[in-house]
């Protein structure tokens, strides 16, 4: 959350006659860069988050001010964007309920964000790790499988793996029988938590519109109050 006040004395000395105004003038200030901060930090948001839809472009919210309460705030309703509190400040990723392991997909199971590959949507969207484990080979073999492979050792191994290359193993064509010599991993799960970085700075973007504008705000805002005000 931001906020911003000013003090109206200095603005009032400087006015004389129409000191009376000061309050109106940098109400009307205010609430006008209010406004171009929040309308900047929407326009912002894409060039950070990838794909941010039309809900987290809405997220930024504001508050106006009055002669008699001259304070606005930028700030993002963690009640209906909670998200946003991890995006804004960073915060600690840890598995989901029932789950010991994060799951970081490597190039084979990322879309082109960077986020894992699903197949299907709504009620029939089924969940990549689940996918794979269900193919098998001409031979009956599963293809993938989630462990780490007996010539590795150590949690950064775990994951969900492709049997990439078989070949025969055995004295005879009945006795022999096909075993991967090649592995692919699709799926990291070494990781029991993260910790994401701030992907949004909404401060120092606001901050930078603020400073641009706020004094030919109170210019214009000026201008208006001595064009209206009855003498």
């Amino acid at each position: 959350m931001i906020s911003i006040n000013i003090d109206t004395k200095k603005l009032a000395s400087k006015l004389d006659a129409y000191a009376r105004q000061a309050p109106f003038i940098v109400s009307h200030a205010m609430n006008k860069t209010i406004v171009a901060i929040r309308k900047e930090q929407v326009k912002e948001i894409p060039k950070y988050l990838d794909k941010a839809n039309a809900f987290t472009r809405s997220s930024p919210r504001f508050t106006r001010s009055k002669k008699k309460d001259l304070n606005v705030q930028l700030f993002y309703n963690m009640n209906t964007h909670g998200y946003m509190e991890g995006v804004l400040d960073g915060a600690r990723i840890e598995p989901k309920s029932g789950s010991k392991r994060l799951v970081s997909p490597m190039k084979p199971a990322q879309t082109s964000q960077g986020r894992m590959k699903n197949y299907g949507k709504g009620k029939g969207k089924e969940s990549y790790i689940k996918q794979k484990l269900a193919l098998k080979t001409r031979g009956g073999q599963s293809r993938f499988f989630v462990g780490i492979p007996k010539h590795k050792s150590g949690d950064r191994y775990l994951g969900l793996w492709e049997r990439k290359v078989f070949k025969k193993v055995g004295n005879s064509k009945k006795k022999s029988k096909p075993v991967s010599t090649k592995l692919l991993m699709h799926v990291s799960m070494h990781k029991k938590y993260r910790v994401d970085k701030m992907k949004f700075p909404s401060g120092k973007i606001a901050a930078n519109t603020f400073t641009a504008r706020i004094h030919r705000q109170i210019a214009a805002s000026t201008r208006l109050a001595l064009r209206t005000m009855k003498v």
